[in-house]
Parts: C-alpha cells; structure tokens; sequence
C-alpha cells in the first residue's frame, strides 16, 4: 500500500475550473522519504489548483516548521520555512518535452488518471533548509544557542595549539 496515496488528485473525475486541496505534514510523512535530512516536521500545505483543457496549474503555499539541527550548537529547534511555488502540468502534443528545461513544467500523458504532488511538496520543503542552521532562527526568537557549547567553542578558538611538525616552516624566510 503507498503511504503517499492521500497526495494524490484524481484528474478524470475533476471538472475544468479551481480546486482547492490541504495537506497536514507530519513525522509520518519524511518516513518514506529514507534519505532525508529531516525526519520531524509542523507543515500545513495549501494547494490551488485549476484545471485548464491542456493543462493543470498548480499553486503551492507552504507554511510550517522543520525540526532540524543548529550547526554551530548542535541542538534541536524548530526552523520556520515557508513558500509560494506554481507548476505547471501540460499534456504531451503541446509541445515536445526536449524544448523544455523549465523544471516548473511537468509533462504527463493524454490518458493520466492521476497525479501525485508528494514528491513535489518534499522538494519544496527541502529548498527552503538554508545552507548555514542556526538556533537564532526560530521562530518565536525564544531559543538561543546552547550557552555551554558556545563556550566549549570559544576555548577551542583560544588554544591555538601549532602542529609541531610544522613550526619549522615559519622560520623560513622567502627571497
């Protein structure tokens, strides 16, 4: 059974127009992602979608918190992510997919019964996980690095301990 399924929309039975579909993501979720960077999450996902002829355009607005690591102390906290992403569905004949390299352009076939936005919502969540975490981040601006671990930092940056082997080399004069 795929765990994913309540992510999926039902193109045949959706008439041409808007339709409006929300998603609650939870820990239950990042489990079938196994390579994740992040296993625990308070996202609310609200989808618009409006169905053309040809075509689906979609409308993500993602909202929430990743549970994630502070790379400088190491500890836990809620990092607030959110976005506005659109992609767009075309059905093949509307252009051949090669001219393509828009990657917010997805092309199904004619016949496609349904589509899954899991994977979608997931990349978008991942993007949003800047490179450099910090506690200072959260979002009520209540946490604070670890003061204990800061200060383990700062004694390591003041013991500017030299490698012995390499000594040598700074009394070498260069001509």
């Amino acid at each position: 059974m795929n765990k994913l399924r309540t992510f999926d929309i039902n193109l045949s039975g959706l008439s041409v127009g808007k339709h409006i579909f929300t998603y609650e993501i939870d820990e239950r979720f990042f489990e079938n992602f196994a390579e994740s960077p992040v296993s625990e999450g308070d996202v609310y996902v609200h989808l618009s979608m409006e169905k053309k002829e040809r075509m689906l355009l979609l409308d993500f607005f993602i909202d929430g918190s990743l549970k994630s690591e502070c790379d400088r102390c190491l500890d836990e906290f809620n990092l607030p992510i959110s976005s506005n992403e659109k992609v767009i569905y075309k059905y093949e004949g509307e252009g051949n997919a090669a001219d393509h390299e828009d990657p917010n352009i997805v092309f199904i076939a004619e016949k496609t019964e349904r589509i899954n936005v899991a994977q979608l919502i997931y990349e978008f969540m991942m993007l949003q996980i800047p490179i450099k975490k910090t506690c200072e981040m959260d979002r009520m601006g209540e946490k604070i690095c670890n003061p204990i671990m800061l200060a383990r930092l700062e004694e390591g940056r003041k013991e500017k301990k030299t490698d012995p082997r390499w000594d040598k080399l700074k009394d070498i004069k260069h001509n």
